[in-house]
């Protein structure tokens, strides 16, 4: 008896090993199978401005890690379907409020694994002509800005130009078919973006760090202490319909922050923290350094600023005025202009421009 027994457990464990290791095998099997697989829609975030935590997460680091996409999805992805990803990124407008897109794209590139990701497909420059074209030619179904898709089809455009521009200097100017189509549909858009009346879109300049416009002229201002700062008088300001677009889209990424006043294109951080605060400032100013070069105002490094400090996020990145201090250096509010955005008043650390060093001035 004691036999028969031994030998049915021997044939039970013989099984159940052949079991599991035909389990294994199709485990196996699927997980190289699934890596085969491409991914042809756009990932889903598994956090987004619409979710209500994102606006209990006071951290913007901890939303970006969130937002961050498995790397085994990642690579599965085509180029078409992370192109849309990226586009779909909840912090990708932070770009608009920079005065250099082309800073701005790199803290991108650093700080999100598809945008990185994107940037290295062989196809990226394929399929991004191919989207703007048909962008661009939707665009021009649209006669009047009366029509709501008018608008958000001018600011896929813009987009999508601020991912060829960078596409550019990551992977060689564009050349042959890919820089004739280019250049003619850059020309489809101003024909579209004229009729109707917008004004944003001069994304190939902002890389540069320059706002241009016919209307716009070079000219002075002063520091305090006579030192000559150049800076460029704007005279054409964003459509109702436009500064509405954009405090929409930043009052949504940054629900924390408080807007006080709408978007425009007439003035940006350094002219407001260093020039004027009035709401009829009119001068965008690249460079503020002889604020504090020749004497008028003195730098500190990483002290508690009291209200009133001007300060500055790497180095001359972006401006802002310290509006309330505290102990608590990440609970220190600032008043500072978002680059063609609106004016807000943001803990300092809330603001699309974490992560930077930091120095104040008195």
């Amino acid at each position: 008896m004691k036999k028969i027994i031994t030998i049915v457990m021997s044939l039970l464990m013989f099984m159940t090993s052949v079991n599991m290791a035909f389990a294994l095998e199709r485990e196996t099997v699927s997980q190289f199978s699934d890596e085969k697989i491409k991914i042809d829609v756009p990932y889903e975030y598994p956090l987004t401005p619409e979710d209500p935590e994102w606006k209990t997460i006071q951290l913007k680091d901890e939303k970006v890690a969130k937002c961050q996409i498995p790397e085994n999805i990642l690579k599965r992805m085509t180029t078409l379907a992370l192109l849309e990803t990226v586009l779909n990124y909840p912090y990708f407008k932070d770009y608009i409020t920079f005065d250099n897109y082309e800073i701005a794209a790199r803290m991108m590139e650093e700080n999100f694994n598809g945008f990185a990701s994107l940037l290295q497909r062989e196809d990226l420059t394929e399929v991004l002509i191919m989207r703007y074209n048909n962008v661009c030619q939707e665009m021009l179904q649209y006669t009047n800005r009366s029509n709501k898709n008018a608008l958000e089809c001018l600011m896929v455009q813009n987009n999508l130009e601020f991912l060829m521009v960078y596409d550019q200097l990551k992977n060689g100017i564009y050349s042959g078919k890919s820089a004739e189509a280019i250049d003619r549909l850059l020309k489809v858009k101003d024909i579209s973006k004229k009729r109707l009346g917008y004004i944003s879109g001069d994304t190939y300049e902002r890389f540069a760090g320059q706002v241009v416009s016919p209307l716009d002229v070079n000219t002075t201002v002063y520091t305090p202490k006579g030192t000559p700062v150049s800076v460029i008088k704007v005279t054409e300001d964003y459509t109702m319909e436009e500064k509405a677009y954009y405090d929409s889209q930043l009052d949504s990424m940054y629900p924390n922050a408080t807007r006080l006043r709408s978007a425009c294109r007439k003035y940006n951080c350094h002219s407001y923290a260093w020039y004027s605060q009035a709401s009829s400032n009119s001068y965008w100013m690249d460079d503020p350094e002889a604020y504090w070069q020749d004497g008028s105002y003195t730098q500190h490094g990483q002290i508690r600023p009291s209200a009133g400090y001007k300060i500055t996020y790497g180095m001359k990145l972006h401006s802002g005025i310290v509006y309330q201090t505290s102990s608590d250096v990440t609970q220190i509010l600032i008043k500072s202009k978002w680059g063609e955005g609106g004016l807000y008043l943001h803990k300092i650390g809330d603001c699309p421009y974490t992560g930077l060093s930091i120095m104040y001035y008195k």
